[in-house]
């Protein structure tokens, strides 16, 4: 599966990493964010099943993961940074 995500955030935190003015600990602190901007849209088709939850005011229908738990694997080395923030 591929996906491109158009995001003006992403978008303006990717040309900052692109920058020579960038230094390394602003690199993988933008990369780490961004990280974790990517996961919600790199999850939301895992599958859930309906779940019962004690909240201290009454009891409530949550969702939970449903399956084996998921795994990231960067193919390149490069994307190492962005497991990071995930």
């Amino acid at each position: 599966m591929f996906r491109v995500i158009e995001h003006p955030v992403i978008a303006s935190w990717t040309d900052r990493l692109r920058s020579v003015d960038t230094d390394t600990d602003e690199f993988r602190r933008l990369l780490r964010q961004i990280g974790q901007l990517l996961v919600p849209s790199a999850t939301e088709h895992l599958p859930t099943r309906e779940i019962t939850v004690h909240t201290p005011l009454a009891e409530t229908t949550g969702r939970q993961l449903d399956g084996d738990t998921p795994v990231l694997v960067s193919i390149l080395r490069a994307g190492n940074g962005l497991l990071d923030g995930a």
